[in-house]
C-alpha cells in the first residue's frame, strides 16, 4: 500500500496513514472515515545532531499539519516523547493543544516533571515500556515482591502505575487475557507491596531510546 503524505515547508515529508493528500479535505473512501488520534511520534529529525535548532522549526511545522486536519479528519492529536521543554515551545505557539502524551514511564522512570505538566495543562499523560521493555522483569527489586505476594514481574509493575494513576500502553494476544489482568491488577494483595515501589530509588533508568534534549 502507498501511504500519503505531506512534504512541509521545510521539506521533510510527514506520512498520512490512510489520508489523501493535503488538496483534499475529505478521507480516502475505502479507508477509514477519521482517525481518532494522530501522534507526532518523535521530537527531532533523523540524522541531524541533537542540538540542531532545525529540530524546534521541523516541531512547529508538523504541529501546524496535524493542527490544519484536527477537527476535520483526526479526533485527537497529540505527542511522543517529548519531554518538558518541548512540551512548553509547543504550548506557547500552538492554536490547538496536544491531548496526549505518550512517553516511556516506569518506576526507574517516574516523569515526575512531565507529569505534574500534564496535569498543569490538561494533557493526558499516557506511559509505554511500563515494563522496561523487558529490562525490570528480573529486577532484583522486582522480584522481591514477586516472592511476596505470588504475583508476576508484569503484575508488580502495571499495578504501580494504576496506583500512580497513571495510563499505560500494553499488548495482549486476546480480549479474555485483557480481562484476567484487568481483575489481577485490582487485587488488594499487590496493593501494600507495589504501593512505594521505584519512587524513592527510581534512577532514571530509560530503557526505551535515548531522550532528544
Amino acid at each position: 500500500m502507498i501511504v500519503p503524505s505531506l512534504t512541509l515547508m521545510s521539506g521533510v515529508q510527514m506520512p498520512l496513514l490512510g489520508l489523501e493528500p493535503l488538496t483534499q479535505m475529505h478521507c480516502c473512501p475505502s479507508m477509514t472515515e477519521y482517525i481518532d488520534l494522530y501522534l507526532v511520534h518523535w521530537p527531532g529529525v533523523e540524522g541531524l545532531h541533537p542540538g540542531d535548532s532545525r529540530h524546534s522549526e521541523y516541531r512547529a511545522q508538523s504541529w501546524a499539519t496535524l493542527e490544519f486536519y484536527a477537527s476535520r479528519q483526526f479526533r485527537a492529536i497529540g505527542v511522543s516523547n517529548y519531554n518538558a521543554k518541548h512540551i512548553r515551545e509547543l504550548l506557547m505557539s500552538c492554536r490547538v493543544p496536544p491531548v496526549v502524551l505518550q512517553i516511556e514511564c516506569q518506576p526507574k522512570l517516574i516523569q515526575r516533571e512531565l507529569r505534574d505538566l500534564c496535569i498543569e495543562t490538561g494533557i493526558h499523560f499516557q506511559a509505554y515500556s511500563s515494563l522496561g521493555t523487558g529490562a525490570l522483569l528480573r529486577e532484583p527489586e522486582v522480584m522481591d515482591i514477586v516472592r511476596s505476594c505470588g504475583r508476576t514481574p508484569a503484575q508488580v509493575l502495571l499495578r504501580w502505575a494504576v496506583q500512580q494513576g497513571i495510563v499505560f500502553l500494553v499488548t495482549y494476544p486476546s480480549i479474555v487475557s485483557i480481562k484476567e489482568m484487568a481483575e489481577q491488577l485490582i487485587s488488594s494483595t499487590l496493593t501494600s507491596y507495589s504501593q512505594q515501589f521505584g519512587i524513592k530509588k527510581q534512577t532514571n533508568l530509560r530503557c526505551s531510546k535515548n531522550e532528544l534534549k
